[in-house]
């Protein structure tokens, strides 16, 4: 009973610990500012760390996609990398699961949830109507995002360029296996970053290289009426001789 009543501040007090030295470099705002943002990267761990406060005590989702495509590859839920966790409003108590979702308006749970849990949470709560979740990821897993054969799972790899968040949340219901359209999402959408900038790579030099012109050596330029002459000169003897 002691230890019961010990663990949860123990735990608390870990994840403050975890998260004591993550400064948030950068920060936005989803859905009229009813879903908050906080990111950024940490160079020598390799990892992106997160922070995500919504207007919701229901399950909350986040994200990202693969490098930004057409609007109808975005629009259509398709292959986005993404956490669904919340806290128990009953009895306190942290969830979360690694999806790969493939395609809107259909069940995602068990078929599209990884078999490694990438998305590393380490603060939870529920406050004044609201759910905050810090939580982060290594900018590179063992588990590949696979989706050409089934069961299509994994992680994408951030790499650098264009892709967008992916936000969602219930109000209400909480529930990390997203196993039916009862379960869908009361507020849900997309915010285009760059979570790596691409570098440009430095010019290199252009070495310009000419070789020496060779030039032929040119005969005289009356070589064609000299070869005419010649012709006619055996021409010329036989006159001659017939002509004595």
């Amino acid at each position: 009973m002691f230890i019961t009543l010990l663990l949860p501040l123990f735990l608390s007090l870990l994840s403050g610990i975890i998260n004591a030295d993550v400064v948030y470099t950068n920060h936005t705002t989803m859905d009229d500012g009813k879903y908050k943002l906080w990111w950024t990267f940490n160079n020598a761990t390799d990892t992106f760390y997160f922070k995500v406060e919504a207007e919701a005590l229901g399950w909350i989702g986040f994200g990202i996609t693969l490098l930004y495509g057409e609007d109808w590859m975005m629009n259509g839920m398709d292959t986005y990398d993404a956490l669904v966790a919340g806290v128990y409003t009953s009895n306190g108590s942290t969830y979360g699961l690694d999806y790969l979702l493939i395609n809107q308006n259909r069940s995602q749970c068990p078929e599209h949830v990884d078999d490694h849990n990438d998305w590393i949470i380490t603060n939870a709560s529920e406050k004044e109507g609201k759910t905050i979740l810090e939580f982060n990821r290594k900018r590179l897993t063992n588990e590949p995002v696979n989706t050409h054969f089934r069961p299509r799972k994994g992680d994408i790899q951030i790499t650098p360029g264009n892709r967008s968040f992916v936000w969602a949340y219930h109000k209400t219901i909480d529930q990390p296996c997203l196993s039916g359209i009862g379960f869908k999402h009361d507020r849900s959408g997309l915010q285009k970053v760059v979570l790596l900038p691409v570098e440009e790579k430095e010019r290199e030099p252009i070495y310009i290289t000419t070789k020496p012109e060779v030039h032929a050596r040119r005969g005289p330029a009356n070589i064609p009426v000299i070869a005419s002459v010649l012709a006619f000169i055996p021409f010329l003897l036989v006159l001659a001789f017939e002509g004595r």
